[in-house]
């Protein structure tokens, strides 16, 4: 692939999550009593390595979904489960920091989860250089769902 296409790649992918990343932002809510009180496990980042965190999972989130837009045949039924992830992304931030629901967002963490082993299989089937970057975004999200879990258990 060249590098004029590789970077559309890339702008369109970034822009989907800055669009998605902007929104999540509303329903973030750190200083919070609520989130203050909440008993959290140790292996918990703060908030400013969380936020490291994704920003760097959203820079492989750019390269994965500007790829299945930009390079895929079947791209119209990727598409769908991306901007589906997104979608549940922004309702389990909304569940979690605005309605205090800790065990409804790990059962959201744990669908975008297992959604992201399917699109991970579907996209190692059509194109394994863009389903490389799935390993550091699927670990990601296991330790998100391990935080989710544990904070699920410790705060009924």
């Amino acid at each position: 692939m060249t590098a004029v296409k590789w970077l559309c790649v890339f702008c369109v992918g970034l822009l989907w999550m800055i669009v998605f990343g902007l929104i999540s932002q509303l329903f973030l809510d750190y200083c919070s009593n609520w989130f203050e009180q909440l008993v959290r496990p140790p292996f918990m980042l703060n908030a400013f390595h969380m936020s490291l965190c994704w920003g760097v999972v959203f820079l492989f989130l750019a390269v994965l979904i500007g790829g299945v837009i930009l390079n895929n045949r079947r791209s119209k039924a990727l598409f769908v489960a991306l901007l589906l992830l997104s979608v549940m992304h922004l309702v389990r931030i909304y569940c979690f920091f605005k309605l205090h629901m800790p065990t409804v967002s790990f059962v959201f963490m744990l669908v975008i989860t297992v959604t992201l082993c399917i699109v991970f299989r579907v996209l190692l089937k059509q194109k394994k250089m863009i389903a490389g970057v799935w390993l550091p975004i699927a670990a990601w999200h296991f330790y998100l769902l391990a935080v989710y879990y544990c904070v699920a258990m410790l705060n009924p």
